[in-house]
């Protein structure tokens, strides 16, 4: 069974990288909002390097919430979910279970996967 646990949306925001600023998308956060999904994205939702990142290949990001304790362990802190920059964090779905050009139903989009 596969469970939506968390809906992730952020505009492109400025940020300091190092010695330069950068534009990014990278930093969502969750909504309990029901939100239109378009070709390209989710409503409210946003990427600031359209070159490797949205867009119809790219619209919607997906994490599985399997990783996260790992991740917690080497970092040594709780995270919530969007801390990967995904828009759908999930239970139920890890590599291991998907292939490119799977098809899922979300509500009522029809998404297939195109990369990993």
């Amino acid at each position: 069974m596969i469970e939506i646990l968390s809906l992730n949306v952020g505009k492109p925001k400025t940020m300091q990288f190092g010695k330069k600023e950068v534009e990014t998308g990278f930093h969502k956060s969750p909504t309990s909002d029901t939100l239109f999904l378009s070709s390209i994205n989710f409503e409210g939702d946003g990427q600031g390097d359209l070159v490797h990142h949205g867009g119809v290949e790219k619209a919607v990001c997906v994490y599985p919430s399997e990783h996260y304790s790992f991740w917690e362990n080497e970092l040594k802190r709780p995270l919530s979910y969007g801390s990967f920059g995904e828009n759908l964090s999930l239970r139920g779905l890890t590599e291991e279970a998907v292939c490119i050009g799977d098809t899922f139903k979300i509500g009522e989009a029809v998404v297939q996967v195109s990369q990993p």
